[in-house]
């Protein structure tokens, strides 16, 4: 009996010896300490479509979430437009309030969340704006592209050594690494540490091992803004006015079609075999509605000052947006009960929907663009 035993005591050593090993190969070790970025650089641009350009990409991103007085606004696809009304051009230059945009196609509410989250601590009093697209909630959540392409490696390295983020924050990015971990092309160390701290989270000798782990990097710290905000002279717009001319400016470009797309987008891409499009049901347990609220929550939780823009689809093009309707109550339910500003754009009813709100069929137009510049001219804005 006792040789079964010594056996298994001797089985056990090497298993976990040899897993170990196996995750020390994938996850060396490193000096841990504090690596500082250093830069020349002074203002913060205002539109930063990824924060794979660079430092300065991530310092635009860090130095708008510390400006107090100015908008940190968070998108997809809709911000790379060239409309003269896009918010980081039009408000910065016109209505006395710095907007810096981030994002284009892909960037979603997860990565977003893990991005802010690396700065946790510069996110009180930030003025903090997403736009959400209805079309988001088609998909599975943030892709693992997107994920890459924003949450940064030395975000990561942030989070892993800030001992204010709990662990469970870590575990949930942990889990959808873990859930990704097929997709992803030679995972460096951090993701490593992140998908090692799900996987053994429920093993309590490998979950103690993994979290202490943690002292073997470099926490990365960014240097201060120390600049001031240029901004525009105040313009006195009468906007009911202006939304009116935006609108029929819209309707009279448009020769190809009677969806309201403007002719380029329509030529282009769907004069021939036109067919609209259609969205699949996006169901009662949409990842991506999930990350949003954990977004928002967390932004809440830190005193953020939080808000949101819901982005239309084309009715005119699009068959049953019904179905958006029960994901967009739960929305509009939660921002409601904890104090959310939002402006809901979002009409799936062609009787209710304006001309020029969108420039295509899913892309916000020049009125779309005005109206979100007046929500955070109203929400941020200097009040009189």
């Amino acid at each position: 009996m006792k040789y079964h035993i010594s056996a298994l005591l001797l089985a056990s050593v090497f298993s976990l010896s040899f897993i170990i090993f196996l995750t020390q190969s994938t996850l060396p070790f490193s000096k841990s300490g504090v690596k500082k970025i250093h830069t020349t650089k002074q203002a913060i641009n205002s539109y930063t479509s990824s924060l794979s350009e660079g430092e300065d990409a991530e310092l635009n991103f860090i130095w708008s979430l510390q400006e107090k007085k100015g908008v940190t606004l968070l998108g997809s696809s809709e911000l790379s437009s060239s409309s003269p009304y896009v918010c980081h051009s039009y408000v910065s230059n016109n209505l006395n309030l710095r907007v810096s945009s981030f994002g284009h196609q892909h960037f979603q509410s997860f990565a977003m969340y893990c991005s802010l989250l690396a700065f946790k601590e510069d996110i009180r009093n930030s003025n903090i704006c997403i736009i959400v697209s209805p079309g988001w909630f088609d998909k599975g959540g943030t892709n693992n592209e997107a994920f890459l392409e924003y949450v940064r490696p030395p975000f990561l390295d942030r989070i892993i050594t800030d001992e204010q983020i709990s662990h469970q924050e870590k575990l949930a990015i942990g889990r959808y690494l873990c859930r990704n971990r097929y997709l992803i092309n030679q995972p460096d160390k951090r993701i490593n540490y992140f998908i090692n701290l799900f996987k053994f989270e429920h093993i309590s000798y490998l979950r103690d091992y993994f979290i202490n782990r943690k002292k073997e990097f470099k926490r990365v710290e960014y240097p201060d803004f120390k600049g001031q905000s240029i901004v525009g002279d105040v313009v006195q717009i009468e906007w009911e006015k202006v939304f009116k001319e935006l609108e029929m400016n819209f309707v009279k470009s448009v020769h190809s079609n009677s969806y309201f797309i403007n002719d380029d987008y329509y030529n282009e891409f769907l004069r021939e075999n036109y067919d609209h499009g259609e969205f699949k049901d996006p169901g009662n347990e949409n990842q991506e509605l999930k990350d949003l609220l954990l977004l928002v929550g967390f932004l809440k939780k830190n005193g953020a000052n939080v808000s949101i823009i819901i982005q239309n689809l084309n009715p005119y093009h699009y068959q049953k947006l019904e179905r958006f309707n029960p994901i967009l109550t739960k929305m509009t339910n939660y921002f409601d009960k904890n104090d959310v500003p939002y402006l809901n754009m979002f009409t799936a009813d062609s009787k209710d929907y304006i001309p020029g709100t969108l420039d295509d069929i899913m892309h916000t137009g020049d009125l779309g663009w005005m109206k979100i510049n007046k929500f955070l001219v109203d929400t941020y804005g200097e009040k009189k």
